[in-house]
């Protein structure tokens, strides 16, 4: 077993690497890719420009519709929050009318 390993080892440092033999073949290879994809169809692209030369796309108004919906929706919450804490005043302001209603009405 450890004479393979050695041999193994030996093997690998004999090799003689080219390693411009190696970067060419990486060059072409990224060349190759490169044309590759540059002839490519992509099918999500070419759904898209269909899909959005043919107008089929909603009209939403973008980011300026969708902040003044925000704001618009912020303002109710607001006034909704605001609505519950004048009646919990009324409320409480109602409680203390009756308790000194009821305190004098004792004496």
């Amino acid at each position: 077993m450890l004479d393979a390993k050695k041999n193994f080892l030996l093997q690998i440092s004999c090799v003689d690497i080219d390693h411009n033999r190696r970067l060419e073949a990486l060059k072409t290879a990224e060349k190759l890719r490169r044309q590759e994809l540059a002839t490519k169809v992509n099918e999500f692209d070419e759904e898209l420009s269909d899909f959005v030369g043919q107008r089929k796309l909603r009209k939403t108004g973008g980011t300026e519709e969708l902040e003044r919906r925000r704001a618009e929706k912020n303002i109710e919450v607001m006034k909704e929050m605001l609505k519950s804490v004048e009646e919990a005043e009324q409320a409480r302001r109602a409680k203390i009318a009756q308790r000194k209603a009821a305190k004098t009405s004792k004496k």
